[in-house]
């Protein structure tokens, strides 16, 4: 039985012995050489207390070209046999995995960032427009030159964006009416200031000693006549 590259699952009983071998893996070392026989004792030693639980623990091993590196180990019992499976994997094989999975985490919180960004940006100028066109509308207003037409476009949205200019509009165009109507008011009320004071200044006028005077004189030159 064979996973994960050079990885490879047998069984021991519980002396040690291999019962179980893997295709086309020699496993004879575990019972001829110093370090088989001290990793065969370590792993039937490493017996789990109850059936299914998994005791995990590493130790050096020669099972590649004779060479000696970390193995990491997973035992079993299986079931009432008194044997043990056992899985064996490279350490460096599980750091490439490892180093694997965190390169590809790292790529996809990169992307997700980007996007993040991306989708911020997208966002920020969806929003700065209509709030620039806003400011612009304010600016109008205070100069007297106010169209709200220019609001069209961000009062057409459906946000709080679309709403924040609405009632913006809604409001410029009520305070332009009044200002409109407070001007005709005031051009009235001039009008009628104006004629009063005229008739004011020509009852003066016709008040006066002088054009009383002139007005005799006038008078007896028409009975002259």
């Amino acid at each position: 039985m064979k996973f994960n590259g050079e990885g490879f699952l047998f069984v021991l009983d519980q002396e040690g012995h291999v019962v179980v071998t893997p295709a086309r893996r020699d496993l004879s070392a575990l019972s001829n050489t110093d370090w088989g026989r001290r990793l065969s004792a370590s792993l039937a030693g490493g017996e789990p207390s109850t059936t299914g639980e998994i005791v995990n623990f590493s130790n050096v091993a020669q099972f590649r070209n004779g060479r000696s590196e970390q193995w990491q180990f997973d035992v079993s019992s299986v079931d009432s046999s008194k044997w043990l499976l056992v899985s064996a994997v490279p350490q460096a094989e599980l750091n490439s995995v490892g180093n694997s999975l965190a390169v590809r985490q790292i790529v996809i919180a990169a992307a997700i960032l980007l996007v993040g960004l991306l989708i911020g940006l997208l966002s920020s100028r969806r929003i700065v427009r209509p709030v620039q066109a806003l400011t612009s509308a304010a600016v109008a207003l205070e100069e007297d030159r106010f169209d709200p037409g220019t609001l069209d476009r961000a009062a057409a949205r459906n946000d709080e964006v679309g709403a924040l200019a609405r009632a913006f509009r809604r409001m410029a165009s009520e305070i332009v009416e009044r200002e409109r109507k407070l001007r005709d008011q005031v051009t009235q009320l001039r009008v009628v200031v104006d004629r009063a004071k005229v008739e004011r200044e020509v009852g003066e006028i016709t008040e006066s000693d002088f054009f009383q005077r002139l007005q005799e004189r006038a008078e007896e030159m028409r009975r002259n006549d």
